[in-house]
Parts: structure tokens; C-alpha cells; sequence
């Protein structure tokens, strides 16, 4: 028979204060009982045995009240329940067996009344403790048994059939009651386990009601940011665009007569195209942190693991921010420093690449003055990669923040410069698990911060692939054709006008059901295609190019070019291994792809 309930922590918790918080009640009971028993069974029974009998029970008393003085005000404190419910229960049987031998003792021969009044006692006091102990059976089984036995037998041994009878019913009433207390005890338990799970259920409740609102405030964060960030390019290309057509109207004039006038509105152009491009870089580079993020969140980034030299992207890092750099001195005193000194790594280079270049990005952000450097420490199997500067610092109860999305420190400047979405070490931080690293900081406020991580040492024996940027810009073949599908009409005719006039031959289509209208009517045959992922008609771009592949039943090259950040369908063309730009996509990436096809 299983005698120990024992459940979860905070339920045995709860079975040891139901079991203290009993005690006063059993005291205001249990004292005026024993004194009444003594006064009315003094004449009958030895005067040493009665006496020796009530101060036991006073003693046992006395203990429950101890452990209730110096015990039940501590139970939360403690975590020693298990212990405090057998002191309970050792007590309780300590409590029978003086109750059983009451039996005994005041069985006085021949007087039936009092006989009676003993059993009746014994049998209310068994009673009562169904409701003051079965919460924890062992106490139970220890008190009630033993308290009614004794007497139960003291009937059946008289040999007449009325006290046999009584005996018998005793007994009977003892096997009910112990089922009745199992039953009472399943059910407080179980009681006890359901308030504690509806407990959690609520704190768990408030803890989801309390993500869920960070979720809502970084939401409403990141909208402000990114309609702020976001509409600043993109009035800049309005204004641009609106003064470059003031220009060319101006030339296709007669306004401007002399070759001088119409050298110098060429130049005009000219500057507004170059600003217009570095607009469009700046779009590009925030557009860009949301979808970096978007990627890893869904998981479609892996790390591709080769030998490289370190120096070839350093050297490539210093090109591109040289130029940043000379242009931040104009209201900066930065120098950027690099590292001397070849080093080979085993890595995946363009993730490398991309933290650095994160790194590199907040550090020139938040320096005014001295410099940022990259540093290179070997030590045995790896490399530490550090990024160092004397910019403003963070504050110890900052560092962690600053990983977090759309968090940026002191952005009061944000007006004056772009500070971009603050997503850039937040992309770091995702992509040190896929490097097996992990991003470290020392910082002091005022004096500069220190980011680094270990990379594994690679080999230096091992082929590197040549880089060749120029190749990209070769002329394209112009024997080719291309299946265009784009539900945006600017869009379709923008990417329609460029392959043309790298001289490919095109068909532009707005969904699945007018391409394979145009297959089903016509012997078009095509080389490549290039869709949008979201079409209208509930299609993607993914299902159009299955189903172009099937009606030439071939695997003809294909493209994704998609303003989507959905996680789950970037998986989605992860899966299919399909190629993918993301809008605004760079001619120079586009030229790329189908010169490689």
C-alpha cells in the first residue's frame, strides 16, 4: 500500500502547512478531552496508570504545539517538507497507540456505558482526523488504526454476542473510513496539483502578456525607425529625380546656346546621378539589415567553411572605407588602422566579412575623435579578431541592450546622419552561433569600446579563389532571351529596358495563368527566368517556375528578385535552391547572375 504521496515540491509544501495549521485546532480539542476522560474514569481505573497515561498525552501535545510555534511559520522558507511530514507522522502514531491503549485502559469490566463512551470517543476523534490529517496518508494510517484496534478487540473478546457485534462493527468502520480517507486524500491532492498548474498557467500568462508587449514596443519601434530611416532616401531620390528632369528639359531647350552652358548642366547631371547612387547605397544598406536578420531568423544562413587569408578582405575593407572615412574627417578626427600581418582562417569569409564590416560601421558611428582599429591576436588554434576604438563608450547597464534589435545609444544625432535601424549588432550577435564564436565587449564610458571574437586558424597551403570583380561588367552575350514575371508594371518595364540594352531578348508576364497562356499559344523558348516571388492570383514565383520547367521539361536557370523579408518563405526558395536578389537588386548582382548562368 502506497502510504507516501509524495508530488511536486510545492504541493508537499502545501500538505505540511494544511498539516501544521491543524494543530491548534487538534490542541483546543484533545486538552479538555483528556481532562473530561480523567475526571470521569478516576474512580475506575488505577490512579498510576491514568496519571502516567495524561501526562503522556500532554507531552505529545506539548510537541505539536512546539513544532507549530518554531515549524509553520518557516515551511515557505524550507525546503526540507518531506522530513517535517514524518516528524508529523511519527507524532500522529505516537497519538494512536496512546489513544488505543485508552482503549484498554478504560474498558472497565462489566460497566457497558463507559465501555461506549471510550469507543464513541475513539470513534468521533477517527473521524475528525479524515478531515485534519489525510492530506498526507502516512499520518493517517498511523493514528487511526492504531487508536480504534485495540478497543475493537477489547469487544470481540468478551465472548457475548451484543459486544462481538460491536467488535465486528468497529472494525467494519475502520476498513470504510480508510477507503473514505484514500479517497479524500486523492482528491486534496489533486486539488492541490490543479491551483498549483492553474498557478503556473496564469504566471505563464502575465510572462507571454509581458513578451508579447515588449514584442508590440519593439514593433512600434522598429516602424518608427524604419519609416523615419526608410523615407529619408527615398525623398532624397524624389528630390533628385525632380531636379535631373529640370536638367534634361533644360538641355532638350534652346535655353542653353553655347557649348560652356550645356558643359556645365552636364556636369550638373552628372553630380545628381552620383548623389542619386549613393542615395540608393544608403537604401540599399538598410534594406539590407532587415533582411539579413529576416534570414537568420529563418534559419536559410548556414556557414560554408573554407581556407582564406584574412589580408585579401582586409584589403577589400580598406578600400571601401577609406573613402567613408576621408568624408566622416570632414567634421571627424578618425584614422582607421589595420593589421599588417597575413593570417589564415577557417571560416565561412562572407559572414567574417559581414561582421566585421558591422563592427567596423558602429565603431566610425560613434568615434569623433582618435581612431578605429582592427587588430589581429594569435593564440594556438585561433585567431581573435578585434575592433577597437576611442569613441563614447557604453555603460555597463547598456552593454546587453545594445544587441538588441532597433537599439541605438545616444541617438540624439540621428537627424544630422544616419544611424541606419540599429540592427547591425544585433546581426552580429546571430551570426557568431553559425561561426562557432561569440561576440565579446570590454567598454568604458568615455573611453572607447573593445568588440572581439575567436575564429579557428586555417591553412596557408590551400587554393584561394582569384578574385575578379571586373569580369562582371563583360559584355553579355545577346543570344539569349529571357521569361520576365513581375505583377508591378514599373518594376516589369525597369528590368524589361535594362536586359534589352545589355542586349538580351525579353517577354514580360504579370502572373502564372498569362505566362502559361503565352507557352500554350506561342513556341517561345526561353533561356532563363526571372520572377517575383509574391504574384497576384495567390501564386508565388516559385510555382510559376516549376511550372515553366515542366511545360519545357527542362531545368532552366532560374532567378528569385523579391522585396519579401518573410522568413518562412525565404526557407521556402532556400529549399527549392533557387538563386535569389532582393529589391532594390544592384544591376551589377543582376549582370552577375546571367553572365554566370
Amino acid at each position: 500500500m502506497q502510504i507516501n504521496n509524495t508530488k511536486s515540491k510545492p504541493v508537499n509544501q502545501d500538505q505540511v502547512k494544511i498539516l501544521f495549521k491543524q494543530i491548534p485546532v487538534m490542541l483546543l480539542i484533545n486538552i479538555p478531552l483528556v481532562l473530561a476522560l480523567v475526571w470521569m474514569y478516576w474512580p475506575w481505573v488505577n490512579h498510576s496508570a491514568i496519571s502516567i497515561w495524561a501526562g503522556s498525552m500532554f507531552v505529545v501535545m506539548f510537541s505539536r504545539l512546539l513544532f507549530y510555534v518554531f515549524i509553520y511559520k518557516r515551511i515557505s522558507q524550507q525546503n526540507h517538507q518531506q522530513w517535517q511530514m514524518h516528524i508529523f507522522a511519527a507524532n500522529s502514531a505516537i497519538s494512536g497507540i496512546l489513544w488505543g491503549s485508552a482503549g484498554v485502559l478504560f474498558f472497565v469490566p462489566g460497566q457497558v456505558e463507559y465501555q461506549l463512551i471510550i469507543l464513541l470517543v475513539i470513534i468521533l476523534k477517527g473521524a475528525g482526523s479524515v478531515s485534519a490529517v489525510t492530506i498526507y496518508l502516512a499520518a493517517f494510517y498511523a493514528y487511526f488504526p492504531t487508536s480504534i484496534l485495540p478497543i475493537s478487540l477489547m469487544f470481540l473478546l468478551q465472548g457475548n454476542m451484543n459486544s462481538m457485534l460491536v467488535g465486528f462493527m468497529s472494525i467494519g468502520y475502520l476498513i470504510s473510513l480508510i477507503i473514505f480517507g484514500r479517497h479524500i486524500n486523492k482528491t486534496l491532492l489533486e486539488s492541490l496539483e490543479l491551483r498549483h498548474l492553474n498557478e503556473n498557467l496564469l504566471d505563464e500568462a502575465h510572462r507571454q502578456r509581458g513578451i508579447a508587449l515588449e514584442a508590440s514596443t519593439a514593433k512600434t519601434q522598429f516602424l518608427a525607425a524604419a519609416s523615419h530611416d526608410l523615407r529619408q532616401p527615398i525623398h532624397a531620390l524624389n528630390l533628385y529625380n525632380g531636379l535631373l528632369k529640370e536638367k534634361v528639359g533644360m538641355l532638350n531647350s534652346a535655353q542653353h546656346p553655347d557649348a560652356v552652358c550645356t558643359e556645365n548642366a552636364l556636369q550638373q547631371v552628372t553630380e545628381i546621378i552620383d548623389n542619386s547612387h549613393k542615395t540608393i547605397e544608403n537604401l540599399q544598406g538598410l534594406l539590407d539589415s532587415l533582411l539579413d536578420i529576416s534570414k537568420l531568423d529563418a534559419g536559410a544562413i548556414e556557414a560554408c567553411n573554407h581556407h582564406f587569408n584574412l589580408a585579401n578582405m582586409i584589403k577589400r575593407l580598406q578600400n571601401d572605407y577609406q573613402p567613408v572615412v576621408n568624408n566622416l574627417n570632414k567634421h571627424k578626427q578618425i584614422s582607421l588602422v589595420w593589421p599588417s600581418e597575413s593570417v589564415w582562417l577557417y571560416c565561412d569569409e562572407s559572414l567574417i566579412e559581414q561582421v566585421l564590416r558591422n563592427l567596423i560601421s558602429n565603431a566610425l558611428l560613434y568615434t569623433d575623435k582618435g581612431y578605429v582599429e582592427v587588430r589581429l591576436q594569435q593564440a594556438g588554434e585561433r585567431v581573435r579578431i578585434e575592433v577597437i576604438d576611442t569613441g563614447m563608450g557604453i555603460d555597463q547597464d547598456k552593454q546587453k541592450k545594445i544587441y538588441s534589435e532597433f537599439y541605438q545609444i545616444n541617438n540624439q544625432a540621428s537627424s544630422s546622419r544616419r544611424h541606419g535601424l540599429g540592427l547591425g549588432l544585433s546581426i552580429v550577435k546571430r551570426i557568431m552561433p553559425i561561426i562557432n564564436s561569440k561576440i565579446q565587449l570590454d567598454s568604458t564610458s568615455g573611453k572607447g569600446s573593445r568588440f572581439y571574437f575567436d575564429i579557428a586558424r586555417g591553412k596557408s597551403n590551400c587554393d584561394q579563389p582569384e578574385e575578379n570583380d571586373a569580369a562582371i561588367y563583360d559584355v553579355v552575350s545577346s543570344d539569349k532571351s529571357v521569361l520576365i514575371i513581375e505583377d508591378n508594371i514599373d518594376v516589369a518595364n525597369a528590368m524589361r529596358l535594362l536586359l534589352e540594352n545589355w542586349g538580351y531578348k525579353t517577354q514580360v508576364r504579370k502572373n502564372l495563368s498569362t505566362t502559361m497562356e503565352m507557352l500554350l499559344t506561342t513556341d517561345y523558348k526561353f533561356d532563363v527566368i526571372i520572377s517575383d516571388l509574391q504574384l497576384d492570383e495567390d501564386k508565388t514565383g516559385l510555382d510559376a517556375i516549376k511550372a515553366v520547367r515542366e511545360h519545357f521539361n527542362k531545368q532552366l536557370p532560374a532567378l528569385i528578385v523579391t522585396g519579401d523579408i518573410n522568413p518562412e518563405h525565404l526557407k521556402e526558395v532556400e529549399n527549392m535552391n533557387i538563386p535569389m536578389l532582393h529589391k532594390p537588386a544592384s544591376p551589377v548582382r543582376l549582370r552577375a547572375f546571367l553572365r554566370h548562368i
